[in-house]
């Protein structure tokens, strides 16, 4: 069985999904959390993203 990879944001008060990424199935992600601005930047593929935390 294959482990999927996803990225939720949730609001705090309600728990309902305001974003999400799937990263896919048996990836390793390559990630770097950015605590000053609330951001998650990671490698997709050859592409950087960003994952706004806030």
């Amino acid at each position: 069985m294959a482990m999927k990879w996803l990225l939720l944001r949730l609001k705090k008060d309600s728990g309902k999904e305001v974003d999400s990424f799937d990263f896919g199935d048996d990836r390793k992600v390559i990630y770097q959390l950015d605590k000053l601005t609330n951001r998650l930047y990671f490698l997709d593929d050859d592409e950087i993203k960003v994952f706004n935390l806030e």
